[in-house]
C-alpha cells in the first residue's frame, strides 16, 4: 500500500538537457519537487535519446548530453528505470497508435514511447517541455490508453508544474 503513496514524476529528454545547461528554472523545478518528496524518474527512451546525441554531429548537444547522462546519478538524483522486453514492445505499439490515429507527427515515435514507459512504470505525470507532447488533446490521449489498457500519463510542463507549487 505505501507504493501506491508514493509522490513521482518521470522527466523528458529536454528536461535533462535544460538541467546540464544549467538553467536556473530547470534546476528550481529539480530542488522545488525533491523537497516536495518527489522521486524524479527517467524512462529508458530518454537514456537512449540522450545516448544518440552524444554520439550526433552537433557538439553542443553532445557536450551537455554527456553532462546530462554524467549528473543524473550525482548530483541530480534522478533515477533512470528499465522496463521488460515485452513492456518496451507494448510501449513501442502505443506510440504506433498514437502516431496512427495522428496525435503525434510520424516522426514523434520515442515521444509516444516515452509515454507508454512512464505509464508501464505506473508514473502519473511527465514533465515536458515538447510542444508535441504539450499540445496533445487530453480526452484523445486518455482514450489511447484506455485502449491500450494502460495507465494514463498527463503531460505538464515543468515551468508550470513548478509555478502551480509555488
Amino acid at each position: 500500500m505505501a507504493a501506491n503513496l508514493r509522490k513521482r514524476l518521470a522527466l523528458d529528454t529536454n528536461v535533462l538537457m535544460d538541467l546540464s545547461r544549467g538553467s536556473d528554472w530547470a534546476h528550481g523545478f529539480l530542488e522545488a519537487f525533491r523537497q516536495l518528496g518527489y522521486e524524479l524518474l527517467v524512462p529508458p527512451t530518454v537514456v537512449t535519446e540522450l545516448t544518440w546525441l552524444v554520439v550526433g554531429d552537433q557538439p553542443e548537444d553532445a557536450a551537455n548530453a554527456r553532462r546530462a547522462l554524467k549528473q543524473m546519478d550525482e548530483p541530480w538524483r534522478l533515477m533512470p528505470f528499465e522496463l521488460s522486453a515485452v513492456h518496451e514492445a507494448v510501449a513501442t505499439r502505443f506510440a504506433s497508435l498514437l502516431i496512427e490515429r495522428e496525435l503525434l507527427p510520424e516522426g514523434e515515435m520515442c515521444d509516444g514511447i516515452i509515454l507508454a514507459e512512464t505509464s508501464l512504470q505506473s508514473v502519473p505525470l511527465l514533465a515536458s517541455s515538447d510542444n508535441h507532447l504539450l499540445g496533445l488533446e487530453d480526452f484523445a490521449l486518455k482514450l489511447a490508453f484506455a485502449e491500450a489498457d494502460l495507465k494514463p500519463v498527463a503531460v505538464a510542463s515543468p515551468r508550470r508544474l513548478l509555478k502551480a507549487i509555488r
